[in-house]
């Protein structure tokens, strides 16, 4: 299941769970969050690096290659997902949006409710069926 939520900034979200390589390549492209740059996986280093037994999640810079929109996907391996895995996600992505366009990484308030309200999108997209 993927699933796209918008937000404040020009880059969305885009969750995923129970999905495959295949599945996750054939939609985007997937690049570095940290250095922008396009990864080319082939489908065993994918597996092996971003398997459910490498990682609980990950994330990834990824653009749409349909709409072309550009955004962090987060893809979720586990099981069970607790608050504390999509909390670890969700400070990677505002740490990203702020490298990305040059938010102030000492407004700690700004940082507190964004990285609130990522958790909470990504803990209640991993409880829907």
């Amino acid at each position: 299941m993927i699933k796209q939520v918008d937000t404040m900034f020009p880059r969305c979200i885009f969750l995923a769970k129970k999905t495959n390589y295949k599945e996750l390549t054939d939609k985007f492209v997937l690049y570095s969050p940290l250095e922008e740059t396009e990864i080319q996986y082939t489908e065993e280093t994918f597996n092996k690096e971003c398997s459910p037994n490498e990682m609980e999640a990950f994330v990834f810079l990824a653009k749409d290659k349909g709409t072309q929109r550009v955004g962090y996907l987060v893809g979720l391996n586990e099981i069970e997902v607790n608050v504390g895995i999509c909390a670890h996600e969700a400070t990677h992505i505002c740490k990203h949006m702020e490298d990305c366009f040059g938010l102030e990484p000492s407004a700690n308030e700004y940082r507190a409710y964004i990285t609130e309200w990522y958790t909470n999108v990504i803990y209640n997209f991993w409880k829907e069926d």
